[in-house]
């Protein structure tokens, strides 16, 4: 599973593991970049993939996204963590 798969970084880690041969999890909070990420990896490279919309910061949110991806494929071997955000503004004005 890749949070922050769908786009950048993630989905060029998701897209190394999809060529390997794993089946894939990415999750995101705009779900139109991951339908559209999901349906290029699924097409490429043959795999099994779970695009899931999910943000992260919201615990409810992440809770659902393991039992949707438990019901799926019943296991979790690989987790990559890239979700992230960007403050654009000196690191004194952040809240």
């Amino acid at each position: 599973m890749v949070s922050g798969g769908a786009t950048g970084i993630g989905r060029q880690m998701a897209a190394a593991l999809a060529e390997a041969g794993a089946n894939l999890v990415i999750a995101s909070r705009k779900p139109e970049v991951l339908a559209e990420a999901a349906e290029v990896m699924e097409k490429e490279f043959g795999v099994k993939l779970l695009p899931i919309r999910s943000d992260i910061t919201k615990p409810e949110e992440i809770d659902g996204l393991l039992e949707q991806v438990m019901k799926k494929f019943r296991r979790l071997d690989i987790l990559i963590n890239n979700s992230g955000a960007t403050w654009a503004a000196p690191s004194l004005e952040y809240p």
